[in-house]
């Protein structure tokens, strides 16, 4: 969130950027948040959130307590304190830990992966399996699950391809060099094109080389017409041509890219691979409510705050409002009530933006005694008592 300064003498560029930061439970309903500073790392406020969570819930409540967080939790103090504390967790593993290549590659060595049922709710929803195993990391167990899954967004896909692009200029380049070196034997010219293989054999390309000879003068100046000996010597070279994409690695590259590992303390007895899952991806609630916070209508260049104090509190007034709508979400979907959307059909698990969309209509009206009433259509009344 940053802040917007209007124009005029009082515009001020040194602000600097906020965050808001949002802790919920699995329904969705944030129990606290903060406006931070936009500057400091997402792993240094995980760590002070977890400080507050202890502060904030029992004992027993935080026995009960499964953290669930993205890859900025796992770093090496929060691991160390979520240990200490015995509070489970559930997290993705960063890829910069050496243990996520090694469980990847172990993986798919064994190759022994137990397919999972689907749970979403969608006809395309990813299908994944998973690989159970376990590492120790600053002398703490853990349980480490490879999942891997046939979706791919087309992020990935361009990234890898621009990579392999980018191999492939370069070892056209480095073709080009040897392509112009001239070797005084087939031997020397055989053994410098086996030392560029050796040097290119991860390439994402095939390649393939002619040793051929070739005349060269050795003589300056116009060659004679009738040439005498030491006029010429034989050299040899090597033509490299770089072919097209080795189509089984790149396909290899994609499956590993589609891998993913979860690191947690909790046992599989407790919870097995599928329910460890659906955990980490139960932060969607959270998603939900920056949706709402990051809507146009409340971050934008249209908030003319010139300083950081007022920034600051209209951050903690849309936490406020943010709490609000998810109340208001959760009230209704207890209610089992269904709503109808207009391209959507009847909705039974309405999510807060369609909640309020369906009340626009909503208006209170003063009565001439001064009283007043909410005025709805009937069709709206049954979804306006289940959120009252």
């Amino acid at each position: 969130m940053h802040p917007a300064h209007g124009h005029s003498k009082d515009h001020r560029p040194d602000l600097k950027p906020l965050r808001l930061t949002l802790f919920v439970n699995r329904e969705g309903v944030p129990l606290f948040g903060s406006v931070e500073s936009g500057q400091r790392s997402d792993k240094t406020l995980n760590g002070e959130r977890l400080d507050r969570l202890v502060e904030a819930m029992a004992p027993d409540q935080l026995a009960q307590l499964i953290y669930v967080a993205d890859a900025a939790l796992v770093t090496g103090p929060n691991l160390a304190w979520l240990a200490a504390q015995k509070i489970a967790f559930v997290s993705r593993c960063p890829e910069n830990f050496g243990v996520v290549t090694r469980v990847k590659e172990q993986a798919w060595a064994e190759d022994t992966w137990t397919k999972l049922p689907t749970f979403g709710q969608r006809r395309d929803a990813a299908q994944y399996w998973a690989s159970e195993h376990q590492a120790t990391i600053e002398e703490q167990q853990y349980r480490l699950v490879v999942y891997r899954s046939n979706a791919l967004d087309r992020r990935r896909t361009h990234t890898l391809d621009r990579e392999i692009s980018q191999s492939r200029t370069a070892m056209e380049e480095s073709a080009k060099a040897l392509g112009q070196e001239r070797f005084s034997c087939e031997k020397d010219a055989t053994t410098a094109w086996s030392r560029w293989q050796r040097g290119w054999q991860s390439a994402w390309c095939f390649a393939t080389a002619t040793v051929r000879s070739e005349i060269q003068h050795t003589r300056r100046g116009r060659p004679r017409k009738v040439p005498q000996p030491g006029d010429t010597t034989v050299v040899w070279v090597v033509d490299i041509v770089v072919g097209a994409v080795r189509q089984d690695r790149r396909q290899k590259e994609l499956e590993r890219r589609r891998t993913f590992v979860l690191i947690t303390t909790i046992a599989e007895e407790r919870l097995s691979s599928l329910a460890l899952l659906r955990e980490y991806k139960s932060q969607t609630s959270v998603e939900r409510h920056f949706h709402f916070v990051k809507g146009p209508l409340l971050v934008g260049d249209g908030w003319f705050l010139k300083k950081v104090e007022r920034l600051e509190a209209l951050g903690y007034v849309i936490l406020l409002a943010c709490l609000l709508y998810s109340l208001v979400e959760r009230r209704l979907r207890r209610s089992g009530l269904p709503i109808p959307s207009p391209s959507r059909g009847m909705l039974t698990h309405p999510t807060g933006h369609e909640i309020v969309r369906h009340l626009e209509s909503l208006q209170i009206v003063r009565d001439p005694d001064g009283s007043r009433h909410i005025a709805l259509e009937p069709p709206l009344h049954a979804t306006l008592t289940a959120v009252m």
